[in-house]
């Protein structure tokens, strides 16, 4: 193994689904850091599945000499190696918008040429309008099926991962609301509701984390919740 390949990561990566429009018409979305702090970024026009967004820390910014770039590189030596240490962000963009193809119309003629009763057409298509604008929904019914007739299609295997991705999204925004919810209604201070954000981070991102007395105090939000069982 070479060195290269056992140095610390030097970026935190997100991922995050762009509604349609904004995607295609550019605009701006937030989202929340390990930290538990908020970032709103800027969505370029004509955004596509997969762009990437660079962030550079503020602590790291507007360093100009000489004797800065080489104390900015001694610290990310020195505190790379540190819990503490706050790395640079980078976001991957998802999105079922293309300005190369029309996603909608492959889907919902893929829906059309279904055997499925015409009410399910129906809901198959409101469920897809729901998914592509990043909300989200209650229909789980017709979203596990929309998500059969796409998974068993012969589409482009890129085409059914994009479309998995937003489809993912659409859950993961109905747990989202509902920490949000909670907390707001807790009597947490920000600081508290801050790590339990951060931890919920932490756990969407598959990342390693010990506080177990916070993902104890997720565990006990979600239980608690009116959420779907398939949800929870």
């Amino acid at each position: 193994m070479t060195q290269s390949n056992i140095q610390p990561q030097e970026y935190e990566l997100y991922h995050t689904f762009v509604p349609y429009k904004t995607a295609k018409q550019g605009g701006t979305t937030t989202i929340t850091l390990r930290s538990g702090k908020s970032l709103n970024i800027n969505i370029p026009t004509n955004t596509s599945e997969g762009d990437e967004l660079s962030f550079t820390r503020p602590s790291l910014e507007k360093k100009h000499n000489l004797f800065s770039k080489i104390r900015e590189q001694i610290n990310r030596q020195v505190l790379s190696q540190s819990s503490d240490y706050q790395k640079d962000i980078k976001i991957v963009l998802h999105t079922l918008f293309d300005k190369q193809k029309n996603i909608e119309s492959i889907l919902f003629n893929l829906i059309d040429k279904t055997d499925i009763k015409s009410d399910s057409k129906i809901r198959c298509k409101k469920v897809y309008e729901k998914i592509k604008d990043g909300i989200y929904l209650d229909d789980f019914a017709a979203l596990g099926l929309l998500d059969f007739i796409v998974s068993s299609s012969q589409l482009d295997s890129l085409l059914r991962q994009q479309y998995n991705i937003a489809s993912h999204n659409s859950r993961l925004r109905k747990l989202d609301k509902c920490i949000e919810d909670t907390l707001a209604l807790s009597d947490l201070k920000e600081n508290q509701q801050q790590l339990i954000k951060g931890t919920y981070q932490y756990i969407k991102a598959g990342d390693y984390n010990t506080n177990f007395s916070v993902i104890k105090q997720l565990d006990s939000i979600i239980d608690h919740s009116f959420l779907p069982e398939e949800i929870k």
